[in-house]
């Protein structure tokens, strides 16, 4: 299953397949899914509610409360939604399942992210990283990271989010996860850049750039390129900046991506 998309964050949107359900609700939950799937929230929502009308064990009413949260947050129903993350959280909490936990606490923590509830966010994301940790799933840490990067940013705590930016890198690094670190390296870079700090930002970018070349990835060379062009005109060097508008202006057309076209066709007006 994907994840869904909350405001500017994401929630994670699987937890099982109720393994040891009836046929029928196994059928109910399946549809709900594939409704969540293809963004019909309220259908989905009603699916699962359907589901928990019947006799489960705990560890799938846990689920489907999980998933019916998704469906309402995802759907702006963010108060129902954080209702049946806390039911799931406590029945998952009552038979100590810690994927379930790790899944409630992250989710609810972006939740509450993307209402600008940061100090809340922190604290279920601080959970969840705890969780990430015990259990050793370095995926889950980088993702939880990537959620706290981006809350220090919202409260203009720079510092925190380099930190943590600077670890989901070192774990990417440990996972060979290249396009994560590349993404991330130019979360930095546009962090620097914010900050007017001209080198740092060109340093990082220029990293990113590397990586996106090694693994030949078009769209990510293309962004680091404009960027850099940016930060080149910034500081007066125009010939770099030149040179990297007409590599990012290449790879922006052949990837039919209009916008960052013209964003290279300005860049190499000003130079």
């Amino acid at each position: 299953m994907k994840n869904l998309q909350v405001g500017n964050s994401f929630i994670w949107n699987y937890y099982g397949e109720l393994p040891d359900a009836e046929l029928k609700i196994k059928e109910l939950f399946q549809e709900g899914v594939r409704d969540l799937e293809s963004l019909h929230f309220e259908k989905a929502r009603g699916l699962f509610l359907n589901c928990m009308r019947n006799e489960l064990s705990q560890k799938n009413r846990a689920a489907l409360h999980l998933l019916s949260g998704n469906a309402t947050a995802a759907g702006g129903d963010m108060e129902t939604a954080i209702s049946e993350y806390a039911r799931a959280e406590h029945l998952f909490a009552e038979i100590s399942d810690t994927q379930g936990s790790l899944t409630v606490h992250f989710n609810k923590g972006n939740l509450l992210k993307s209402q600008k509830h940061y100090e809340e966010a922190d604290k279920e994301l601080q959970k969840s990283l705890r969780i990430a940790e015990k259990m050793d799933n370095n995926s889950a840490r980088v993702d939880i990271l990537d959620s706290l990067a981006d809350s220090a940013l919202h409260q203009d705590n720079d510092e925190l989010a380099y930190t943590f930016y600077s670890e989901a890198i070192e774990l990417e690094r440990e996972l060979d996860d290249m396009m994560g670190m590349a993404y991330h390296l130019s979360c930095l870079g546009y962090m620097f850049h914010k900050l007017m700090e001209i080198d740092k930002a060109i340093e990082k970018y220029s990293e990113a750039l590397s990586i996106n070349e090694s693994i030949d990835e078009e769209w990510g060379i293309a962004n680091c390129l404009d960027r850099l062009a940016a930060l080149y005109i910034q500081i007066y060097e125009n010939e770099q900046a030149e040179h990297c508008a007409e590599g990012a202006l290449e790879l922006f057309r052949s990837l039919g991506d209009v916008r960052g076209e013209a964003g290279a066709l300005l860049a190499l007006g000003v130079v």
